[in-house]
């Protein structure tokens, strides 16, 4: 908690010392976003460290694919507002699946509607999607492995995509 206070006060000591301190904090960031809901909360008050994100991670829990619709329109929001604001060179989903997520094909016809939200992301080098079993079923493994690669496939930017053909 003292080296909080201790660069709070630093922070204060002049505008160019404040703007050297945040690029040596924010530099190179990776953002976890856990509530996708809450995305522009925090990117709309933070202008200043739109140059130096350099990725973000964003969670996506199986309960949203049942509000596909309205869910989709917020991915892209994201997905415009990353392109238009942010030099990313890393994106990725981390899916949070329940049983019947992985069971229940009809979800997955609901996620290829996200297409053009992920398609449209002007990313630099890598986009993953990771789909995050619970324990509980390890017998559906096999399930996860290749709905993360369908996924990766299916949603990948246009500007990887473009990259992937050359190599």
């Amino acid at each position: 908690m003292k080296e909080c206070q201790a660069i709070h006060h630093l922070s204060h000591v002049s505008r160019q010392f404040t703007s050297e301190l945040g690029e040596c904090l924010w530099g190179n960031a990776v953002i976890n976003i856990q509530c996708p809901d809450l995305f522009f909360d925090f990117f709309e008050d933070r202008p200043q460290i739109w140059k130096h994100v350099k990725g973000i991670s964003l969670f996506i829990y199986w309960t949203n694919i049942d509000d596909s619709a309205n869910f989709g329109a917020l991915l892209l929001r994201i997905s415009k507002f990353v392109s238009r604001h942010l030099d990313l060179r890393v994106f990725s989903i981390h899916m949070v699946p329940d049983y019947h997520g992985l069971t229940d094909i009809s979800r997955f016809e609901r996620l290829k509607s996200w297409i053009t939200a992920f398609r449209g992301l002007k990313i630099g080098e890598k986009f993953t999607v990771h789909i995050e079993p619970f324990t509980a079923m390890s017998n559906l493994d096999h399930r996860v492995k290749k709905l993360s690669t369908r996924l990766s496939d299916l949603w990948l930017p246009d500007s990887l995509r473009a990259a992937k053909v050359k190599v």
